[in-house]
């Protein structure tokens, strides 16, 4: 019983010292070595980068299912190199193969990392989700189901992140292709409607700029790409994010408090490290 007590004391420890917690289907690791010694103002934008990652598996054999994928050699260098390239502050990942995978990115980054589940029919369970990374402390951390059905039952995750002594929101989403009744972004919107901190939305909407299910969004939130006019931001809107779908990954920020000072898509060296393009954004707080 001593040892027993002892393992468990061991155990214990460890969470502390490592800020691992995992909770159902959601974890979250403050594995950064130190936090960014700057105060967050208007003199230093914070830069939120999207990105599907597809398992970390790159652009060959496009169209296959990442399920198939992902028993498959992956190729996480050029992932973290896309990711490198924009200057991340925050991150929203998607199509991302388990918490492992999660953590070994944030890893490579020196970045926290939170990732949440998607439930699955797959008969080995859960085995692919969403993540957020950030360089700041990841205070607290949700899983949210937005939709169910086979093939569309998707989770995203909420993450609280402590930036500059102020507490901020990130919402990393994948989107079902399937559903078209806007219940993905109503089930958000309800869980967010009670904070009044800053929220951002990031990630594969698997929709068009002119859907109309976006309208859900617009009381609160603006499309970053649409909020500035930079020559980086015109490629994103004109390029898009999905090879031969065009812009279907996003950044929304709270209008009430983000202003939006540039946005694009990662550098033309790192654009096949997936089948979608990294997205960035660089806001900063509304006086």
């Amino acid at each position: 019983m001593k040892t027993l007590g002892r393992l468990v004391a061991a155990i214990a420890a460890l969470v502390l010292m490592t800020g691992f917690t995992w909770k159902g289907r959601t974890f979250v690791s403050n594995l950064r070595s130190e936090t960014p010694s700057f105060i967050y103002d208007d003199r230093k934008p914070l830069t939120i980068v999207s990105f599907n990652i597809r398992v970390g598996y790159g652009t060959e054999d496009r169209g296959v299912d990442p399920y198939t994928l992902k028993g498959r050699k992956k190729k996480l260098g050029p992932v973290v190199e896309a990711i490198q390239s924009c200057g991340a502050d925050v991150v929203g990942l998607q199509e991302v193969l388990g918490r492992r995978q999660a953590l070994e990115v944030a890893r490579k980054l020196n970045m926290n990392a939170a990732y949440a589940a998607h439930p699955t029919f797959s008969p080995s369970g859960p085995w692919w989700g969403v993540a957020i990374l950030s360089q700041y402390p990841i205070v607290q951390a949700e899983g949210i189901q937005i939709s169910s059905g086979a093939g569309n039952s998707k989770t995203a995750l909420l993450c609280a992140v402590e930036v500059g002594g102020r507490r901020q929101y990130f919402v990393s989403i994948h989107k079902d292709k399937d559903l078209k009744d806007g219940g993905s972004f109503r089930a958000i919107m309800q869980k967010i409607e009670p904070v009044k901190a800053p929220v951002v939305l990031i990630g594969d909407f698997n929709m068009s700029p002119f859907d109309r299910r976006l309208n859900i969004l617009k009381p609160r939130f603006g499309d970053s790409a649409e909020m500035t006019d930079t020559p980086s931001a015109q490629e994103a809107r004109s390029v898009g994010t999905f090879y031969g779908i065009g812009r279907i990954d996003y950044i929304w920020v709270d209008v009430l408090h983000f202003r939006v000072i540039d946005a694009g898509l990662t550098r033309r060296p790192h654009r096949d490290a997936s089948d979608h393009l990294a997205y960035w954004t660089k806001v900063v707080p509304k006086k």
